[in-house]
């Protein structure tokens, strides 16, 4: 969301300082050196995709920041002078306000920041249901709406994914710095042609008739290299929790945009025959460990995640089996303070559906 005003003075301090962020947050709960590294990897991330350089943005974490700045139901704007009030999630849609050359179009520049969010950060999802219903060359020009400021957004990005998808971005973002100022229709289909070679009104056809009805992007806590096994029958790893560590990630949950404390680390592992496996675990304290499905080879690589599967793990050591299909996983170990924890994680295939030869 892009806004108007100004920095305010009883803004926080910045606590953090990156070579492409100043970060300050507004709530107690301190940002663990992973989350830090990531959001700075974010930044760098988008602006190689934008071609830009910047002096470091200034960013305030925090759902009160919004509240104070921002539209009323916005999770995040940014305001001249390229300063940043966003929540956690939000924060890649709003660095790419932040470094992308603005157009005068809110329908652009929600479809650019929309589309380039989905990364490790998270997943960006943009869907339409109904394409026909979709005034596609009115909402171009449109300020933003009063009301369905979702599928607003949800519009946007799909048509801008889209168009990223068929002609590459390099073509969006030239298109983009062809438009002259203001929202003139004819100026803004003019460019488009001078760019692509056909006019919106086609563009629209296609777009219509040729897009899938959803778009996915990023992988979010499935991004990454999965750690391999140790041998065909044994995998293990582990873990050491600590806010001060670039593995561990926290603030660990966010209720209604309200941050709570916690810690948490990924690790992905590959199982490539279903069965029943033997969950070996010993804790230095209570832990939860989720194991959520990134891609599973029986339905296509690609599927989007499933449901986490959690196991709450008390300090000590715990066997246990659980049955797994031939997926990628994430695996997440989670505490719900800041207080150092030490995990250690086994897996044995015990009973395999189908075992290999």
């Amino acid at each position: 969301m892009l806004g108007l005003s100004a920095c305010a003075e009883e803004d926080a301090p910045f606590e953090y300082r990156t070579a492409n962020l100043n970060i300050a947050t507004t709530f107690d709960t301190p940002l663990c050196r992973g989350t830090v590294r990531a959001a700075d990897q974010e930044a760098q991330r988008i602006q190689s995709l934008l071609g830009a350089s910047a002096d470091p943005v200034d960013v305030y974490l925090g759902i009160e920041g919004v509240r104070d700045h921002c539209p009323e139901w916005a999770v995040g704007c940014l305001m001249w002078g390229k300063t940043v009030y966003s929540t956690l999630p939000s924060l890649p849609h709003e660095l790419v306000h932040a470094y992308a050359t603005p157009t005068d179009l809110p329908f652009l520049e929600e479809g650019l920041a929309e589309a380039l969010s989905g990364s490790p950060w998270g997943v960006a999802r943009s869907t339409v249901a109904d394409f026909q219903a979709v005034a596609l060359l009115e909402l171009l020009v449109a300020d933003y709406p009063t009301e369905n400021i979702f599928d607003f957004y949800q519009t946007a990005s799909h048509f801008t994914t889209w168009l990223i998808s068929t002609h590459g971005l390099d073509a969006l973002l030239s298109w983009r710095a062809a438009i002259p100022p203001g929202r003139d229709f004819a100026a803004v289909d003019a460019a488009f042609m001078t760019i692509y070679g056909y006019s919106l009104a086609a563009a629209e056809i296609q777009w219509k008739t040729s897009a899938p009805s959803e778009y996915v992007t990023g992988l979010g806590v499935c991004a990454g290299s999965p750690l391999a096994w140790t041998s065909a029958n044994s995998w293990s790893v582990e873990l050491a929790l600590d806010c001060d560590n670039e593995r561990t990630l926290g603030p660990s949950e966010y209720v209604d945009n309200m941050v709570t404390t916690g810690m948490r680390q990924n690790v992905l592992l590959d199982i490539t025959h279903p069965g029943e496996y033997r969950l070996r675990t010993e804790s230095s304290r209570d832990v939860v460990l989720g194991l959520k499905a990134c891609g599973c080879w029986a339905g296509g690589p690609g599927e989007t995640p499933g449901p986490w599967s959690s196991f709450g793990i008390p300090a000590g050591a715990v066997d246990q089996l659980a049955h797994l299909d031939a997926c990628r996983y994430v695996m997440q170990v989670v505490v719900d303070d800041i207080e150092p924890a030490s995990v250690v994680v086994q897996l044995e295939p015990e009973e395999l559906d189908d075992a290999p030869p």
